[in-house]
């Protein structure tokens, strides 16, 4: 048993440490201007909308169409994705000779969305089928003994994963020891040496992907199987839109994978379905969180909804939320319902809680450490991975936090965007259990006493990666605009860029020298500002910005994106703030 904290002996660099790690800083970049043959090509076009579509990417008339109104046809034939056909034909064969088949998922909204999908169309196909999602606590992400082991006392002869599987090489062998064949999902990255895969791998990001769309997240990849088997079986009612994109839509807005191309049409059409006939379990959640039918926006489902169905696997167990997603009576659904947002507050006043506790710990860390870190043996290993995000956002740099244990160790690593934390944990190979995860997000397991060689490592990728100079983020501004232009109807041109998330995000503008005609704190260290430019004042919020307030000593300069603001029935418009300056 470790009877003191790891990290005690923990010595890097010389000299007394910093106080604080200096906190995340921005560098302020402007796209540059359309061109103006470019704008010439949709002269009925607000001349904003067609700058913030040539930031995206977008320079042709049918580029632009396509973006705006995404399109059935947009979607990819599922056949293209790795070993799709053999899949298919593996599952086709469990459901004919009447074999039972588990889906195994995952504890997160992508994976129980891609678990309650996937199990609702192979039951729509005619399969015997169960579910299967690890506890998070007990026996953490992915494959494991424990639960293949289960799964073969229930006679199960097929496992199907979701949003799991591609590194649990050792696990595959087990299940084939057990009798019971495999056929795995997932949209994770290939860990290196996955080449020769012991079992159908459908997955976007494999290497050798001829799939032109290699961004979909856990939930996209099942409804393409889903669609594969539909086809295959000459059944439209298996993949049917109105009973799968609800949860496409919802797994890929909580997952932050790019809303490009076909996931575009899934979240648009998503949310349609969500706004206008959700599934039972969903109606009642979206009741319980304040928000109302017709208004859904990617908003909702990231910071609403999604955290919600989040906090069962954080807090408890992710059969909550799967089970509220496949409810089947109004009792059921507010039952859960209710319980989910539970334990919700109680994930929010334990993250606060321990972010608090996190940042007091930074205090210790040595001058010039690139890698922040933080770990207690009192942290719950479903908000770790919260904590690092936060510490990461806070101060621009990589954070692990770690759940520390007698034997071994649950971490969450987080990163701004200055490393990639994916290939960093591939460096640790060696002192890993296991690991997997995004480039920006990631999780591991490690034994306790290997904690310190760890920390080491990993200051040695970013050292590498980074540098020695504090990095900074860049905030890509889509346009300067002065204060007086903005308005609701301005609001609703950049709109239609909608749905926002990863790789379309809302857009972000810059206006100069804006005076501050009042400045307070609200909530929870919110920054509340009134700014004026003589012309026009508004509105304007900086979340987790209040300790800024001593910034403000003349005018200013904000970065901020535009959102409407509704109280007493009076709809406003609100200044959302990313960063401030003293205007020179």
């Amino acid at each position: 048993m470790i009877e003191e904290d790891p990290w005690d002996e923990l010595e890097l660099g010389s000299g007394e440490p910093d106080l604080l790690p200096a906190r995340r800083r921005y560098r302020w970049q402007i796209a540059p201007r359309i061109p103006s043959e470019l704008s010439a090509q949709l002269p009925k076009a607000h001349p904003l909308l067609l700058q913030l579509l040539f930031n995206r990417g977008v320079t042709t008339f049918d580029q632009a169409s396509l973006f705006l109104t995404p399109e059935r046809e947009s979607q990819l034939d599922p056949s293209l994705l790795p070993d799709m056909p053999a899949a298919v034909e593996r599952i086709l064969r469990a459901i004919r000779g009447d074999e039972p088949i588990a889906v195994y998922g995952d504890f997160d909204v992508d994976g129980v969305t891609s678990t309650a999908l996937l199990s609702e169309s192979l039951a729509r196909a005619g399969g015997i089928v169960s579910t299967y999602i690890p506890h998070r606590l007990k026996e953490g992400y992915g494959l494991n003994a424990a639960g293949l082991t289960y799964l073969r006392d229930q006679d199960v002869k097929l496992v199907v994963t979701v949003d799991c599987g591609v590194g649990a090489l050792p696990e595959l062998a087990l299940a084939a020891q057990l009798g019971m064949d495999v056929v795995v999902t997932d949209h994770h990255a290939v860990p290196p040496g996955s080449t020769a895969f012991p079992a159908p791998l459908v997955n976007p990001r494999r290497p050798d992907s001829q799939y032109p769309g290699g961004h979909l997240a856990g939930v996209g990849v099942a409804y393409k199987l889903a669609q594969a088997i539909a086809a295959a079986m000459g059944r439209d009612d298996i993949a049917a839109e109105s009973s799968c994109l609800d949860l496409v839509a919802l797994g890929t807005v909580a997952d932050v994978v790019p809303l490009v191309g076909e996931n575009r049409y899934f979240v648009n059409r998503g949310l349609a379905i969500l706004n206008t006939a959700p599934r039972l379990g969903l109606r009642e959640l979206i009741t319980k969180a304040g928000l109302q039918l017709g208004k859904l926006d990617t908003d909702s489902l990231a910071f609403a909804l999604g955290p919600r169905l989040n906090a069962a696997g954080r807090m408890r167990d992710a059969g909550i939320a799967y089970r509220l997603l496949v409810a089947t009576s109004v009792d059921e659904a507010r039952m859960l319902a209710d319980e989910l947002s539970a334990l919700n507050v109680e994930r929010q006043q334990l993250t606060r809680s321990a972010i608090a506790t996190a940042k007091e710990n930074l205090v210790g860390l040595p001058r010039g450490a690139r890698i922040l870190m933080s770990s207690s043996r009192d942290y719950q290993p479903g908000i770790i991975g919260l904590i690092a995000g936060r510490l990461a956002d806070e101060y621009g740099r990589p954070a692990v936090v770690v759940a520390l244990g007698d034997e071994d160790s649950v971490g969450s690593v987080r990163s701004p965007g200055t490393l990639n934390v994916v290939k960093a944990l591939q460096s640790c190979g060696d002192l890993l259990k296991r690991f997997g995860g995004h480039p920006q997000a990631a999780g591991f397991l490690a034994p306790t006493p290997k904690l310190i060689a760890l920390y080491h490592r990993l200051e040695e990728v970013a050292a590498s990666e980074m540098g020695d100079q504090h990095p900074e983020t860049v905030l890509d501004i889509d346009a300067e605009v002065p204060l007086s232009t903005l308005s609701l109807s301005l609001h609703q041109v950049i709109s239609q860029l909608a749905p926002f998330g990863a790789a379309n995000p809302v857009p972000l503008f810059l206006t100069r020298g804006l005076r501050v005609v009042d400045s307070r704190i609200v909530g929870q260290g919110h920054l509340k500002l009134r700014l004026a430019d003589g012309a026009q004042d508004i509105a304007a919020i900086g979340f987790n910005m209040g300790d800024r307030q001593s910034e403000i000593t003349g005018k200013l300069d904000v970065v901020y994106t535009l959102q409407p603001n509704e109280w007493n029935g009076t709809r406003t418009l609100e200044l959302n703030l990313k960063d401030l300056r003293t205007s020179n």
